[in-house]
C-alpha cells in the first residue's frame, strides 16, 4: 500500500484514590484527523472528568462529564455529555 499516511494519538489518565470510596479522574485523548488513508486538517480532542463512587463492597458508581472536540479546518466544539455507570461485579 503507498500513498497512505499514518495517524498518531496519544491517550493518559491521572487518578486519586481520595479514600475507600471516592476516586475523582482526569482523562485526555488527542488523535489526529485521518479519514481514507489520508492526513486531514482536523484533529479531535477527547476530554473526561468524573468520580468513582465505591459505596459498597462490589459496587461502583461513575459520574463523568465527557466531550469530544474537533479543531483545524473542520472546527466543531462540543456540548458534552454527562454519563452515570453503574457497575457491580460478581
Amino acid at each position: 500500500m503507498t500513498g497512505l499516511d499514518s495517524a498518531m494519538g496519544a491517550a493518559g489518565q491521572i487518578e486519586y484514590l481520595i479514600n475507600k470510596k471516592v476516586k475523582p479522574y482526569l482523562f485526555g485523548k488527542y488523535v489526529q484527523g485521518y479519514k481514507a488513508g489520508k492526513l486531514t486538517d482536523t484533529d479531535t480532542v477527547t476530554t473526561r472528568i468524573g468520580v468513582e463512587l465505591l459505596p459498597i463492597k462490589r459496587f461502583v458508581a461513575d459520574f463523568r462529564y465527557e466531550r469530544t472536540d474537533a479543531f483545524g479546518k473542520e472546527k466543531n466544539l462540543d456540548n458534552g455529555t454527562l454519563t452515570t455507570t453503574l457497575k457491580m461485579k460478581l
